[in-house]
C-alpha cells in the first residue's frame, strides 16, 4: 500500500483482532483460533502486498476473510467488527472498478 496511514489502521485493526481474541477466550485458547487467526493476518498481508494488482485474487481473499470472521466469532464469540472492517478498507483502496463499491457495501452490512 503506498498510503502510510492505511498500512498503520490495518495493523492497528489486526491488533485489536488479537487482544480480541485474547481477552474474550482466555480460559479456553487453543490451537485452532490461534491458527484461525493467523491465517486471517496472513490472509491480508497477502491480499495487501502479494495481490494488490490482481482482481480475481483479492475478491477470493476478501470472501475467505469473511468466511474466516464468520467462523471466528460463531465458534469463538470474538469480534467481529474488525474482520470487516480490513476487508471493507481493502475492497475499497485495491480494486480500482466499480466491484470496489458492490464490496465495499457489503463489508459494511456485514458490520452491522
Amino acid at each position: 500500500m503506498e498510503n502510510k496511514a492505511l498500512l498503520i489502521v490495518r495493523y492497528l485493526i489486526i491488533l485489536i483482532i488479537v487482544l480480541g481474541m485474547t481477552i474474550v477466550e482466555t480460559n479456553t485458547l487453543s490451537f485452532f483460533p490461534i491458527t484461525l487467526t493467523l491465517i486471517f493476518i496472513v490472509n491480508t498481508q497477502l491480499r495487501c502486498f502479494l495481490f494488490r494488482d490482481k482482481l480475481v485474487p483479492i475478491f477470493i481473499s476478501i470472501f475467505l476473510d469473511w468466511i474466516l470472521a464468520y467462523l471466528s466469532y460463531k465458534m469463538y464469540h470474538s469480534l467481529l467488527l474488525p474482520y470487516f472492517i480490513i476487508s471493507t478498507i481493502d475492497s475499497f483502496f485495491l480494486i480500482s472498478n466499480f466491484s470496489k463499491y458492490i464490496l465495499s457495501s457489503l463489508g459494511f452490512q456485514k458490520t452491522n
